[in-house]
Protein backbone atom coordinates (compact mmCIF):
# COMPACT_ATOMS: atom_id res chain seq x y z
CA UNK A 1 0.00 0.00 0.00
CA UNK A 2 1.35 3.49 -0.99
CA UNK A 3 2.21 5.80 -3.57
CA UNK A 4 4.57 4.43 -6.51
CA UNK A 5 5.30 5.64 -9.86
CA UNK A 6 5.43 2.91 -12.24
CA UNK A 7 7.44 3.00 -16.09
CA UNK A 8 8.31 0.78 -18.58
CA UNK A 9 11.88 0.85 -20.61
CA UNK A 10 12.20 -1.54 -23.55
CA UNK A 11 14.81 -2.11 -26.34
CA UNK A 12 12.23 0.33 -28.56
CA UNK A 13 10.93 2.57 -26.46
CA UNK A 14 9.78 4.29 -23.31
CA UNK A 15 6.58 4.62 -21.75
CA UNK A 16 5.08 7.67 -19.77
CA UNK A 17 5.83 7.55 -15.86
CA UNK A 18 2.03 6.61 -14.17
CA UNK A 19 1.72 7.83 -10.44
CA UNK A 20 -0.79 5.54 -8.54
CA UNK A 21 -1.88 5.24 -5.29
CA UNK A 22 -2.41 1.91 -4.17
CA UNK A 23 -4.41 1.12 -1.15
CA UNK A 24 -4.14 -1.75 1.38
CA UNK A 25 -5.70 -5.26 0.02
CA UNK A 26 -5.66 -3.49 -3.30
CA UNK A 27 -4.74 -5.18 -6.65
CA UNK A 28 -4.82 -2.48 -9.48
CA UNK A 29 -3.93 -3.19 -13.32
CA UNK A 30 -1.85 -0.43 -15.08
CA UNK A 31 -2.00 -0.39 -18.88
CA UNK A 32 2.01 1.31 -19.98
CA UNK A 33 1.95 2.04 -23.50
CA UNK A 34 4.96 2.15 -24.96
CA UNK A 35 6.72 5.32 -27.58
CA UNK A 36 8.96 3.59 -30.29
CA UNK A 37 9.24 7.59 -31.42
CA UNK A 38 12.60 9.59 -31.23
CA UNK A 39 16.15 8.54 -32.33
CA UNK A 40 19.47 9.88 -31.97
CA UNK A 41 22.44 9.09 -33.54
CA UNK A 42 25.79 9.90 -34.78
CA UNK A 43 29.35 9.49 -33.79
CA UNK A 44 31.97 9.44 -31.50
CA UNK A 45 36.30 9.53 -31.97
CA UNK A 46 39.05 10.32 -30.35
CA UNK A 47 39.09 6.85 -28.33
CA UNK A 48 42.31 5.66 -27.94
CA UNK A 49 43.52 2.13 -28.36
CA UNK A 50 41.65 -0.67 -26.59
CA UNK A 51 39.44 2.55 -25.39
CA UNK A 52 35.44 1.68 -25.05
CA UNK A 53 32.34 4.24 -24.79
CA UNK A 54 29.21 3.80 -23.84
CA UNK A 55 26.11 5.51 -23.82
CA UNK A 56 23.23 6.72 -21.08
CA UNK A 57 20.44 8.95 -22.16
CA UNK A 58 18.20 10.49 -19.48
CA UNK A 59 15.18 12.55 -18.54
CA UNK A 60 14.32 14.73 -15.32
CA UNK A 61 17.07 12.48 -13.88
CA UNK A 62 15.77 9.22 -15.04
CA UNK A 63 17.04 6.48 -16.89
CA UNK A 64 15.70 6.43 -20.57
CA UNK A 65 18.63 3.79 -22.40
CA UNK A 66 21.71 3.01 -19.74
CA UNK A 67 24.99 1.54 -21.15
CA UNK A 68 24.31 1.59 -24.94
CA UNK A 69 27.51 0.34 -26.89
CA UNK A 70 29.14 2.39 -29.22
CA UNK A 71 29.98 0.44 -32.46
CA UNK A 72 33.24 1.23 -34.81
CA UNK A 73 32.52 4.87 -33.65
CA UNK A 74 28.60 5.24 -34.62
CA UNK A 75 25.69 4.97 -32.59
CA UNK A 76 22.04 4.89 -33.13
CA UNK A 77 19.65 4.48 -30.44
CA UNK A 78 15.64 4.70 -31.21
CA UNK A 79 12.33 5.08 -29.50
CA UNK A 80 14.18 7.27 -26.62
CA UNK A 81 10.83 9.48 -27.04
CA UNK A 82 10.13 13.30 -26.97
CA UNK A 83 10.97 15.56 -24.84
CA UNK A 84 14.84 17.52 -23.44
CA UNK A 85 17.36 14.41 -22.67
CA UNK A 86 20.67 14.99 -21.44
CA UNK A 87 23.60 12.07 -23.17
CA UNK A 88 26.40 11.50 -21.31
CA UNK A 89 28.82 9.46 -23.02
CA UNK A 90 31.39 7.38 -20.64
CA UNK A 91 34.75 5.41 -21.66
CA UNK A 92 36.83 2.70 -20.26
CA UNK A 93 39.80 4.91 -19.94
CA UNK A 94 37.17 7.17 -17.18
CA UNK A 95 36.21 9.47 -19.08
CA UNK A 96 32.85 11.41 -20.30
CA UNK A 97 31.31 13.83 -22.41
CA UNK A 98 27.73 15.18 -21.74
CA UNK A 99 25.14 16.68 -24.19
CA UNK A 100 21.96 17.68 -24.06
CA UNK A 101 19.04 17.93 -26.65
CA UNK A 102 15.42 17.50 -27.41
CA UNK A 103 13.40 15.66 -29.54
CA UNK A 104 9.48 16.78 -30.47
CA UNK A 105 7.33 15.53 -33.50
CA UNK A 106 8.35 18.27 -35.90
CA UNK A 107 11.60 16.87 -35.08
CA UNK A 108 11.87 13.03 -34.51
CA UNK A 109 15.32 12.79 -34.86
CA UNK A 110 18.98 14.47 -34.10
CA UNK A 111 22.16 13.32 -34.99
CA UNK A 112 25.61 14.24 -32.71
CA UNK A 113 28.78 14.05 -33.17
CA UNK A 114 30.78 13.16 -29.77
CA UNK A 115 34.59 13.81 -29.52
CA UNK A 116 37.33 12.98 -27.17
CA UNK A 117 39.90 15.25 -28.88
CA UNK A 118 42.00 16.13 -25.11
CA UNK A 119 45.53 15.29 -25.19
CA UNK A 120 46.53 17.07 -21.67
CA UNK A 121 46.98 15.22 -18.08
CA UNK A 122 47.07 16.00 -15.06
CA UNK A 123 49.02 14.11 -12.38
CA UNK A 124 50.15 14.33 -8.89
CA UNK A 125 49.44 12.50 -5.53
CA UNK A 126 47.37 13.15 -2.86
CA UNK A 127 48.34 12.92 0.89
CA UNK A 128 47.33 13.79 4.37
CA UNK A 129 48.92 14.93 7.72
CA UNK A 130 48.18 11.28 9.26
CA UNK A 131 51.13 9.89 6.77
CA UNK A 132 49.69 7.22 4.88
CA UNK A 133 48.04 8.07 1.59
CA UNK A 134 44.33 7.97 1.80
CA UNK A 135 42.11 5.70 -0.64
CA UNK A 136 40.36 8.74 -3.00
CA UNK A 137 38.69 9.01 -6.31
CA UNK A 138 40.03 12.49 -8.59
CA UNK A 139 37.41 14.13 -10.68
CA UNK A 140 38.60 16.76 -12.82
CA UNK A 141 35.51 18.78 -14.13
CA UNK A 142 35.84 21.37 -16.94
CA UNK A 143 34.34 24.98 -16.02
CA UNK A 144 33.40 25.21 -19.85
CA UNK A 145 30.14 23.67 -20.88
CA UNK A 146 30.86 20.38 -23.18
CA UNK A 147 34.61 19.49 -22.71
CA UNK A 148 35.95 16.54 -21.26
CA UNK A 149 35.69 15.33 -18.16
CA UNK A 150 37.93 12.89 -16.20
CA UNK A 151 38.91 10.90 -13.23
CA UNK A 152 40.72 8.67 -11.88
CA UNK A 153 41.15 6.52 -8.54
CA UNK A 154 44.51 6.70 -6.04
CA UNK A 155 47.17 4.48 -6.04
CA UNK A 156 48.68 2.74 -2.88
CA UNK A 157 51.38 5.51 -3.16
CA UNK A 158 48.75 8.18 -3.11
CA UNK A 159 49.88 8.79 -7.00
CA UNK A 160 46.95 9.99 -9.82
CA UNK A 161 46.68 10.49 -13.24
CA UNK A 162 44.35 11.51 -15.85
CA UNK A 163 44.93 11.13 -19.18
CA UNK A 164 42.83 12.64 -22.64
CA UNK A 165 41.63 16.07 -20.89
CA UNK A 166 41.60 19.06 -23.56
CA UNK A 167 43.10 22.21 -22.25
CA UNK A 168 40.99 24.48 -20.19
CA UNK A 169 40.08 25.40 -16.64
CA UNK A 170 39.08 22.45 -14.30
CA UNK A 171 37.42 22.08 -10.87
CA UNK A 172 39.67 19.13 -9.27
CA UNK A 173 37.65 17.38 -6.81
CA UNK A 174 38.21 14.35 -4.31
CA UNK A 175 35.73 11.79 -3.29
CA UNK A 176 35.71 9.21 -1.24
CA UNK A 177 36.81 5.88 -2.28
CA UNK A 178 34.35 3.47 -0.33
CA UNK A 179 31.51 3.99 -2.85
CA UNK A 180 29.53 2.30 -5.49
CA UNK A 181 29.28 5.42 -7.49
CA UNK A 182 32.32 7.33 -7.86
CA UNK A 183 30.60 10.88 -7.02
CA UNK A 184 27.42 9.88 -5.06
CA UNK A 185 28.89 11.71 -2.16
CA UNK A 186 29.71 15.31 -1.64
CA UNK A 187 33.83 15.99 -2.47
CA UNK A 188 36.01 16.69 0.90
CA UNK A 189 38.63 18.74 -1.35
CA UNK A 190 38.01 20.86 -4.37
CA UNK A 191 40.76 23.26 -6.52
CA UNK A 192 40.64 25.38 -9.44
CA UNK A 193 43.08 24.38 -11.79
CA UNK A 194 44.50 25.39 -15.66
CA UNK A 195 45.53 22.34 -17.22
CA UNK A 196 47.82 22.45 -20.34
CA UNK A 197 49.75 19.45 -21.60
CA UNK A 198 51.09 17.52 -18.71
CA UNK A 199 50.00 19.13 -15.58
CA UNK A 200 51.29 18.14 -12.09
CA UNK A 201 48.84 18.76 -9.30
CA UNK A 202 49.57 17.81 -5.85
CA UNK A 203 46.55 17.57 -2.99
CA UNK A 204 47.72 17.42 0.43
CA UNK A 205 43.94 16.74 2.79
CA UNK A 206 43.65 18.69 5.70
CA UNK A 207 42.56 14.82 7.19
CA UNK A 208 41.32 11.47 6.42
CA UNK A 209 38.90 11.87 8.88
CA UNK A 210 36.24 13.10 6.54
CA UNK A 211 36.86 10.20 4.49
CA UNK A 212 36.28 8.00 7.30
CA UNK A 213 33.07 9.48 8.28
CA UNK A 214 31.50 9.34 4.99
Amino acid sequence: AGTHTVSASTEIGNSDTIELVVEAGETPEVVLIVDSSGRVWGTVDGLRGAENANLVISRNERGVRSKYGVEDGEFSIEGVGYGSFKLRAWTTMNRELVRTFELWPNKPEVYMELSFDGNSRLYGTVTSPQGSPPSVRVRAKPLEDGSTHGWSESLDDGTYEIQGLEEGEYWIEVYPFDSSDPFDKEYVSRSRVAVTGDTELDIELDSVSELETQ
